[in-house]
């Protein structure tokens, strides 16, 4: 392993990190929700996760996981996919939990995990692109 090369226990940890700001924003937008709107009580429940969770998860979470497997591409040196698969799978795993725990588990839920799989090969598509360029400055 390079000396700066980022571990498997940091990537767990950019998981975790990743998923709890998803989380957190989930209950930001309710506290807003609910202050704006008074009277109204929201909760995890299949409505609010079909109309509003669900979409936070998937649509903020795929601009979270493009920025965050890009910047474990770029800062890894070796193993680059299974350290991104790594965050793959434990950003998954820490969502589906949430599920699980939080709300009624609908089988939709796993296009918001599926989504972050898409974050990934798109973080991907950005870094080799980058790192072309990168080369073609060199050999010019």
């Amino acid at each position: 392993m390079v000396k700066n090369d980022l571990s498997i226990s940091k990537v767990i940890g950019y998981a975790f990190v990743s998923e709890l700001f998803l989380i957190l924003l989930q209950f930001i937008y309710m506290a807003y929700y609910e202050m704006t709107n008074p009277g109204v009580k929201l909760n995890f429940d299949l409505e609010y996760m079909s109309h509003v969770g669900f979409f936070i998860f998937q649509i903020v979470g795929l601009f979270v996981f493009t920025i965050i497997g890009y910047l474990i591409f770029r800062r890894s040196a070796e193993k680059k996919f299974k350290k991104v698969f790594t965050y793959l799978i434990a950003g998954g795993i820490i969502e589906l939990v949430f599920y699980l725990v939080a709300t009624e588990f609908e089988a939709a839920y796993i296009y918001s995990i599926l989504d972050k799989a898409v974050a990934i090969a798109f973080a991907g598509i950005l870094y080799w692109t980058s790192q072309s360029k990168d080369v073609r400055a060199i050999k010019n």
